[in-house]
């Protein structure tokens, strides 16, 4: 004896299917605000960690500077600073587009330049001796969503979302 699935059998599993993936699909839509800001705070926290913890292990000076496009890591090296090219996680970062920066170090706004200035001089330097300028930054798309990152002088990140007034 022959057996297949019926007509109502499949219907039913591809009604079921679609309620799923209609589900799913407005769950991602609904994430999606402030999402590009908080993907970017995400990844400058796990930087940030990285960099204190490279500082401290190589006993070396490493800085962070940011710009409006975005932000590149820099490292003293005796006389002057220099990109960080050595490591391949500390590679310059642009900002997506949609993106606007504030920038507070040690409780001052900072004036973040609109390009990468020719002049390495970082606004955030993480010391040997493990202590790190403290500084807020926060990433706010066009919508008015973003995210906020505190860095403290150990190093200690918080992370706050921030959502659009309507």
């Amino acid at each position: 004896m022959v057996r297949g699935f019926t007509l109502v059998e499949v219907m039913v599993v591809l009604v079921i299917v679609g309620v799923i993936m209609t589900t799913v699909l407005l769950t991602v839509r609904a994430g999606g605000e402030g999402r590009v800001a908080r993907d970017e705070v995400r990844r400058l926290d796990h930087l940030v960690e990285l960099a204190h913890d490279e500082a401290v292990h190589q006993m070396r000076e490493i800085g962070l500077q940011f710009h409006a496009s975005g932000y590149r890591f820099v490292e003293w090296d005796g006389s002057e600073w220099r990109a960080l090219e050595r490591i391949p996680a500390f590679r310059p970062r642009a900002w997506p587009e949609v993106l606007q920066i504030a920038l507070e170090v040690e409780g001052q706004a900072v004036n973040v330049p609109h390009q990468l200035p020719a002049q390495v001089r970082p606004q955030v330097v993480f010391l040997s001796s493990g202590e790190v300028s403290h500084f807020v930054l926060t990433l706010v798309d066009s919508a008015g969503n973003g995210e906020r990152l505190r860095v403290g002088i150990t190093a200690a990140t918080e992370r706050e979302p921030l959502e659009a007034v309507r």
